[in-house]
């Protein structure tokens, strides 16, 4: 049996699995989810300054002297053309002096509303795909500590056959032999080929749970590449919203009046300077850094191993057995890939195929 506590070797193999993926693309991801909510961290905290400026418009050269401060502060810990944008907001809000009313409502309504509503939906789609992404993770982590607990099964069940195969032959390479009488032969065989069939069950079991851990793998790839796509989708959606707040509120300023039309004035430049393409290149680079993917694990038979001590008729046997079933396998894949072929070619020659009845 299995030595240690299941939940025990499903944190090792965890922690195994983790370390090895982080080499090949977890860590890309995981980076490349942080830079995303680090993203949407300064959107929240850029749309809670606009309010906030829309909530100081009865004292605004007090407020807005600290709000400009906290537009600075938030502005500086990211990067880009649209954060530079929105460093010069916070200056510009430094050198203003006054706000007349009708700059709250506007504030209010034609930005913060708007914009908070983008950011609460793209925080409600970031956390659905990085729970698909961690549950995938787990279910890959689950999946092959089972391969390690079979593997280890089907190893000791092939040991104890063979063992159970030579007994009763004593050393052959001495010429030792040992006679059996009727009895003990009959009991030796009931023996063997429970032996054998013991080990047959380990063998298809390993090889299930290999094929299981590896469709996991392949879920958990799917997902992280899913999620990649489209936190990039979401990182250009949240930067053409911060560039498009930006520029209303580049126009809210400019019809205040006279006063503040040079204020308005120099934040033309960095605002006109927003590139999306130019802030979107780390998200893209993020994603290059590394692919999604991890170790594959292919069956490790008992047999295969040429230095494991077996019989060579039986090692003959056992992989001729692990052949077929990985053949039969294939052939059912091939089957089911040509029906899927079969049904999108006569889904395009008739669209109407199968609503007849």
């Amino acid at each position: 049996m299995f030595d240690g506590d299941e939940d025990t070797i499903i944190s090792r193999v965890g922690v195994t699995l983790r370390r090895s993926v982080s080499r090949k693309g977890l860590n890309s991801f995981e980076e490349l989810r942080k830079y995303v909510k680090d993203g949407g961290d300064m959107a929240k905290e850029i749309s809670n300054i606009l309010q906030e400026r829309s909530d100081l418009d009865a004292s605004y050269a007090k407020g807005l002297s600290k709000l400009a401060a906290k537009m600075m502060k938030v502005s500086r810990e990211s990067s880009g053309t649209i954060a530079a944008a929105w460093q010069a907001v916070g200056s510009e809000m430094e050198a203003e002096s006054e706000l007349h009313k009708t700059l709250a409502v506007s504030l209010s309504e034609d930005l913060v509303k708007p914009f908070r509503h983008v950011i609460e939906t793209q925080h409600r789609t970031r956390k659905a795909v990085e729970v698909t992404v961690d549950k995938t993770a787990r279910s890959l982590a689950e999946w092959r500590a089972a391969q390690a607990k079979a593997k280890k099964q089907c190893y000791m069940c092939a040991r104890d056959n063979e063992k159970m195969q030579d007994v009763g032959f004593g050393d052959s390479r001495h010429g030792r032999l040992r006679t059996l009488s009727e009895k003990e032969t009959v009991k030796l065989g009931l023996k063997r080929r429970k032996s054998e069939e013991a080990l047959r069950k380990a063998d298809v079991e390993y090889y299930a749970y290999c094929v299981r851990a590896e469709r996991a793998r392949l879920d958990w790839e799917a997902a992280t590449n899913r999620g990649s796509r489209c936190f990039q989708a979401m990182e250009e959606e949240r930067l053409t919203q911060m560039r498009d707040v930006a520029s209303q509120y580049l126009s809210v300023v400019k019809n205040l009046g006279p006063k503040l039309v040079q204020s308005a004035d120099r934040l033309n430049i960095p605002i006109a300077c927003c590139s999306i393409d130019s802030d979107l290149q780390t998200v893209v680079s993020l994603r290059s850094a590394g692919s999604n993917v991890s170790e594959q694990l292919l069956p490790d038979f008992y047999a295969e191993h040429m230095s494991n001590v077996m019989n060579r008729d039986r090692r003959k046997e056992t992989l001729e057995k692990c052949l077929n079933l990985i053949c039969g396998d294939i052939e059912r894949e091939k089957r089911a890939k040509t029906g899927v072929e079969n049904l999108s070619r006569a889904l395009q020659e008739n669209p109407n195929f199968g609503t007849d009845e």
